[in-house]
């Protein structure tokens, strides 16, 4: 099972042998940085066309630019109202949302891939849009339609505690892996009779691409669910 935190920034998390797996060098799970248009919008890590560029919360806000308490929520509202500026900017949220679905299914075949973060928030007025978004590569390609992309996504349950449960559990048993000495983080499980119904591991390090001065959201945080 793989988590993908879509929040100010877009981050993943990836499992390997029931330990998070943080990669060489600490970056795996990145996939907000991987270009999927070249023409594309520019990102804060400086390519164009980054999955964060479309779907992550800050870079939406900022191309959105008008003044809204919770920005992707007006871009939403304002599409439903026919707004040409807020229509592609949601059309780019699904785009980017999917892309990063295929990149961690076909990276890593895992069974589900969780969606949490505070863009979920917006519950099936954006699941619907994602799934849309997988239905034409589904039709195009018999490979992508033998994986069955859009049954694997589920969303995190509203008010879930599992992201912040989970960076406070790694927080407390985590070491820091020296160089070849392997680059998993110790797992964790949830105590019985906890709100959340999956286990959970969690990383509390930011996006690089977030921005320094933000109100702290657990839903902002790289978080991996094993299965």
């Amino acid at each position: 099972m793989a988590y993908l935190n879509l929040g100010t920034g877009i981050a993943a998390g990836f499992v390997k042998g029931d330990r998070l797996w943080r990669g060489a060098r600490g970056t795996a799970g990145e996939v907000g940085h991987i270009s999927v248009d070249p023409a594309g919008p520019l990102c804060r890590c400086g390519q164009r066309g980054c999955i964060e560029a479309f779907c992550g919360g800050g870079a939406i806000a900022e191309r959105w630019g008008r003044p809204a308490a919770l920005p992707v929520l007006d871009v939403f509202d304002q599409a439903d109202a026919g707004d040409a500026d807020a229509t592609a900017l949601r059309d780019g949220l699904a785009y980017g949302v999917a892309s990063a679905i295929r990149v961690i299914v076909l990276s890593g075949d895992v069974e589900t891939v969780v969606l949490g973060g505070g863009v979920t928030a917006l519950g099936d007025r954006m699941l619907s849009r994602v799934v849309d978004e997988l239905a034409p590569g589904a039709a195009a390609s018999p490979f992508l339609r033998s994986l069955g992309l859009a049954e694997r996504v589920e969303l995190l349950p509203p008010g879930s505690p599992a992201a912040a449960l989970g960076a406070a559990l790694i927080g407390a048993d985590a070491t820091v892996p020296t160089p070849g000495s392997g680059d998993c983080a110790p797992s964790v499980s949830e105590p019985a009779g906890s709100a959340a119904t999956v286990s959970v591991a969690a990383v509390s390090e930011p996006s690089v691409s977030e921005p320094a001065v933000r109100e702290p959201s657990v839903s902002d945080r790289k978080a991996v669910f094993p299965g």
